[in-house]
């Protein structure tokens, strides 16, 4: 008995005061809000034109896809062509991707704006940063930071297909 109260004593010196342990180089990290943010002309957004899900993206259907088709949902894969940018104009990415709905480890407001999406369907999603990449930055493969902490991502998102597992 007096063993684990010692057990427990140590435990809670050693973890019970980590959370006031800061790194002096700490840098607080201002997280961007879309309501308040005033994008790039490039980019054509139009908050009032899109659909804020409960998530806090903002969607909007630039053209439809096959109605007869399956559409993009949990445990299917699709196939998409992307072109991110940042609220400047920056463009970070463009590339094709394949992703495992609910089981891949794209940025959460990704999924969200291609829930519900047919094959054909082309749409831009205003992603907030914490379904983003929240307070960390996102850096290249050479280590460069192309989307910085706390920022929102756009993505003109076009599926090419969705299938079954």
């Amino acid at each position: 008995m007096r063993l684990a109260a010692t057990v427990l004593s140590l435990g809670v010196a050693l973890f019970g005061c980590s959370e006031s342990i800061t790194e002096p180089d700490e840098v607080e990290v201002v997280m961007q809000v879309i309501e308040e943010t005033q994008f790039a002309s490039n980019l054509r957004i139009d908050l009032t034109a899109m659909t804020k899900l409960q998530s806090g993206v903002y969607i909007q259907t630039l053209s439809g896809g096959d109605p007869y088709a399956l559409e993009a949902a949990i445990g299917r894969v699709v196939v998409i062509g992307i072109e991110g940018w940042l609220a400047d104009g920056t463009r970070w990415t463009s590339r094709d991707e394949q992703l495992f709905l609910g089981a891949t480890s794209t940025i959460r407001g990704l999924e969200d704006a291609l829930l519900g999406m047919l094959p054909g369907e082309q749409r831009l999603a205003v992603i907030p940063p914490h379904r983003a990449y929240g307070r960390l930055p996102h850096l290249n493969q050479q280590g460069a930071v192309i989307v910085p902490a706390g920022s929102i991502v756009i993505f003109k998102i076009y599926l090419h297909q969705v299938t079954e597992v």
